[in-house]
């Protein structure tokens, strides 16, 4: 595995049971932002969980940050996590318990301090050291999910659905501390949510069944689609040939999008769903 990336992963596999939850996964962690995208129970947590040392692989490995985090388990320090289930205390003040976290990770307690004030700042909630995290709206707890995984000022991040459940103006907010903190560290993102992807995120890994069908930067994604997606309405009854991404309902017949050459349907520009249908399909 090579040493270049903050994250490499080689023929990775894990199981539960006699069941294969991931095998023969490889790829290697870019600058920036990398949104991890697959169907529930594809293994995305279970990929991320083996990422930063919490599950030791069955087959393969990985290198995280140089070195082996099964070997050396000190550079799990050196990774900021948000899990996809993040429940703080509630009793605690949001400051306290972040510079606890901070202090657990190994940093002394001025450097703590600095880290928390510059995590919270970034996440916006400088406001809010002093308040309980259980008078925290959901949104802010995802962002205070956000700023314990940075606040050790760490060399990687990585989060799994950090904006479950919120509302669009605190997913853009969140998004934004992401991108922040991608300035300073590569961010594996997991999400359901392709267009927030698309949207937000440099590069893209598909999951599918366990396996990576498909790594590399949004546009080569979106590129590779090119001429490949139709819409168009056809008349009530007629089905359209190739893969539907939508379809609706029109007062002459049905408007569709598709995947494929249906000379019936014109070219349009392709979206990163479209890439997405295209080599995960609809199914785990």
């Amino acid at each position: 595995m090579g040493l270049q990336t903050s994250l490499a992963i080689r023929d990775l596999g894990y199981r539960y049971g006699p069941r294969w939850a991931l095998r023969g996964v490889s790829a290697a962690l870019q600058p920036g932002i990398t949104g991890l995208l697959g169907p529930n129970g594809a293994g995305k947590t279970t990929l991320m969980r083996l990422s930063v040392g919490l599950l030791s692989p069955d087959e393969g490995g990985v290198s995280l940050l140089g070195g082996d985090p099964y070997e050396h388990p000190h550079l799990r320090s050196r990774v900021g996590y948000l899990p996809q289930h993040f429940s703080p205390p509630s009793s605690m003040r949001v400051g306290a318990y972040l510079e606890c976290l901070a202090l657990l990770s190994g940093r002394s307690a001025r450097e703590a301090r600095s880290g928390v004030a510059e995590a919270l700042a970034a996440v916006g909630l400088s406001d809010r050291s002093r308040s309980t995290l259980g008078s925290l709206s959901g949104g802010m707890l995802r962002r205070v999910g956000v700023a314990q995984a940075i606040a050790h000022r760490p060399q990687l991040l990585i989060v799994d659905e950090p904006a479950a459940g919120l509302d669009p103006e605190e997913r853009a907010r969140l998004y934004r501390s992401l991108r922040d903190a991608a300035a300073e560290r590569p961010v594996l993102v997991s999400s359901h949510m392709v267009d927030e992807i698309e949207r937000e995120a440099d590069a893209v890994w598909f999951l599918r069944r366990g396996e990576l069908v498909w790594t590399g930067p949004v546009e080569e994604a979106l590129a590779q689609m090119a001429g490949r997606v139709r819409e168009g309405e056809l008349p009530r009854g007629a089905a359209p040939r190739g893969v539907v991404v939508a379809e609706k309902r029109t007062a002459g017949g049905t408007h569709w999008r598709v995947i494929g050459e249906d000379g019936r349907l014109k070219v349009c520009q392709p979206t990163l769903l479209d890439a997405y249908l295209a080599h995960v399909g609809q199914g785990t």
